[in-house]
């Protein structure tokens, strides 16, 4: 991963962890450089090492939500769970988007409050 001109990780935990694998591993030192950016000095060059969190892109969320085809497409969902309260949500089908967790919580609340079964769905 040295040998790349720029190193960039989801969470600073992350991009911390691998500055102290090589600070232990290779006795290196991380720099600090203007705009918040830490570097390593490898074999006389210095790699970048940024923290880049994924921002969703909520104003072109808010345009398809508003679009008449999903206003249709809610019209049947909502007929559909007619009477319930519905809980709805966009995600990305990766490891990093949080879904097996938001199962896991809907999961939990209705185990924990199951006069609450029946009455709400999670739309995912």
């Amino acid at each position: 991963m040295l040998s790349a001109d720029q190193i960039g990780f989801q969470f600073f935990s992350y991009a911390r962890n691998f500055i102290v694998s090589c600070k232990r591993i290779y006795g290196l030192e991380p720099t600090f450089r203007t705009g918040g950016f830490m570097g390593l000095d490898w074999n006389g060059r210095n790699v970048m090492v940024k923290v880049n969190h994924f921002a969703y892109p909520y104003q072109a969320s808010i345009k398809v939500v508003e679009s008449e085809e999903v206003q249709q497409e809610a019209e049947k969902v909502k007929a559909l769970f007619q009477g319930r309260t519905i809980f709805a949500s966009m995600d990305r089908a990766d490891g990093l988007s949080g879904l097996i967790p938001k199962f896991q919580a809907f999961k939990q609340f209705l185990k924990e409050k199951p006069e609450y079964r029946g009455k709400i769905v999670l739309v995912q």
